[in-house]
């Protein structure tokens, strides 16, 4: 993290938002390191502890300005719907991602306009007609509170910006909206209905979709349990991985365009500019943002300044995500994606040193796999068991054997997506991605049925849990040793001089 200044930027803004959700406006006041800052640098004589002081001055007014973004967004106006609480109404509005069916009823979350705003999620009997997306609807509902008695499925709501539920009575749609929203979604919906029409297995074509267009509403649910039940929940959503498998396949697609460096630096563009489509494709999930936003940063780095410092870039995209959109400090998707990231840039390098000292037996692949899966899953174990309270115990496992075949499918399910449309070619793509993806959740499947394979209700306040962080922790310093002491060792000598 040394030579990464912005990754301080974030940590100022993350206090700065959590002070604001869990204070109030009264935080806001932060705001004040702005004029400290500008008198010590301008006005102030020098004095000891000159530089502290204007690094804290400005953290300070970073934290103010997430507090007051985050306090903004929770203030609600005197109509929205969450403030209905417990009353029937009649409400209209938008809803984007139309109506899906979850344990026998209707689910969509709509965007209230008129009379009312804000958003709710609307629970409606299956018998109901379904709603497509991009609709326009009147519904007549019973405003609800969030549930007091799924903590966790609240804070979710939460991030996503929805502050009440709707148990619904009776609804009919007014219209459709248009726009590029609605564009994105029905070309997004037309390739994972291509999708359906070249795979074999519905139930592996409903696990592309999820994969590579970012469309769980078909993923089997048995699915899901196994591949969480392996550590490899993961890829059942678009993440970095598919995006840079993304980005390496449009690159060697257009590499007819020639190495000179003005063709490199317009094909880079062009998937640049590809990958700006595909997040908008998907959704702009957090972590396809993420990704995108990163690799775009990287690149153009390259291209601009022929260097690049990759922990810089990623804390340079957290902070302009979470100055954008604060509430996705809050979202357990943002929050593990960039953590992951944050784990793979810091462990993963002397991780696999260490195996290449001690494990000099081991292939490189297999080491850089290891290296890989153990420095991802030990920075993000302890924010899965919080939340879910599970640990998969052969994730080491899971992924050295499975992952290896994630990478090819998801070349494949690009391969797919992108030639689906020519007759006998993208059956013959499609069919060969069933068959990998069936061969992935059939791994996944028999390793879950390993004994112990999960680790059920455990918590960060069990003792053995902690000892093995501890350990951990303890893993950790070792492979750092060197790098701590010479961290301290710079302390102790900048100290030096500034006494002397």
């Amino acid at each position: 993290m040394t030579g990464s200044p912005v990754f301080l930027l974030v940590i100022f803004l993350c206090c700065g938002i959590y002070a604001g959700e869990a204070f109030g406006q009264f935080t806001i006041w932060f705001l004040l390191g702005l004029p400290i800052a500008a008198w010590i640098h301008l006005v102030a004589p020098p004095f000891k502890g000159r530089n502290m002081a204007f690094i804290l001055a400005c953290g300070a007014t970073i934290m103010g300005i997430g507090s007051a973004q985050i306090s903004s967004q929770r203030q609600l106006p005197n109509h929205h719907i969450s403030l209905f609480s417990g009353r029937q109404m009649t409400i209209k509005g938008c809803v984007k991602q139309g109506a899906s069916e979850k344990k026998a009823s209707l689910v969509a979350v709509m965007d209230c306009s008129g009379e009312h705003v804000g958003k709710i999620l609307l629970k409606a009997p299956s018998t109901l007609q379904k709603i497509p997306h991009h609709s326009f609807l009147e519904t007549k509902v019973w405003v609800q509170d969030l549930p007091s008695h799924s903590p966790g499925y609240s804070n979710y709501l939460k991030s996503q910006g929805i502050l009440a539920i709707g148990q619904v009575e009776s609804w009919k749609t007014t219209g459709r909206e248009g726009g590029l929203g609605y564009t994105m979604t029905e070309m997004q919906h037309s390739l994972i209905a291509n999708l359906r029409q070249t795979m074999l297995d519905p139930q592996m074509a409903g696990l592309a979709g999820a994969m590579f267009l970012g469309d769980r509403s078909t993923l089997d649910a048995q699915l899901k349990s196994d591949f969480s039940a392996t550590g490899l929940s993961h890829i059942l959503s678009i993440s970095g991985m598919h995006v840079a498998i993304f980005y390496l396949f449009l690159n060697h697609a257009l590499g007819f365009m020639g190495h000179r460096l003005f063709t490199n630096r317009l094909r880079t563009l062009l998937i640049l500019l590809v990958l700006v489509i595909y997040m908008a494709l998907t959704g702009f999930s957090p972590a396809v943002c993420r990704s995108v936003l990163m690799l775009s940063m990287l690149k153009l780095s390259e291209i601009f300044f022929f260097q690049k410092n990759s922990f810089n870039i990623l804390s340079l995209t957290a902070f302009l995500m979470l100055l954008v959109d604060p509430s996705l400090f809050f979202d357990l998707g943002f929050q593990l994606s960039f953590l992951a990231v944050a784990g793979l840039l810091l462990f993963s390098p002397p991780i696999e040193q260490f195996l290449g000292c001690r494990a000099s037996w081991m292939p490189s692949w297999l080491k850089m796999s290891l290296a890989t899966t153990l420095a991802a899953q030990a920075i993000t174990t302890p924010l899965v068991v919080y939340h879910f309270q599970t640990f998969p115990t052969y994730f080491v496992l899971a992924n050295l054997i499975l992952l290896p075949l994630v990478t090819v499918a998801t070349n494949m399910g690009i391969a797919a997506v992108l030639l689906g449309w020519i007759p006998g070619i993208g059956t013959a793509v499609g069919a060969l991605l069933d068959t990998i993806l069936w061969t992935v959740s059939q791994g996944s499947s028999l390793i879950a049925k390993l004994p112990g394979a999960t680790i059920q209700e455990i918590s960060l306040r069990d003792q053995g849990f902690c000892i093995l962080l501890a350990l951990s922790g303890l893993g950790a310093a070792y492979l750092f040793r060197k790098e701590m002491r010479t961290t301290i060792q710079r302390v102790f000598a900048k100290r030096s001089a500034e006494i002397a």
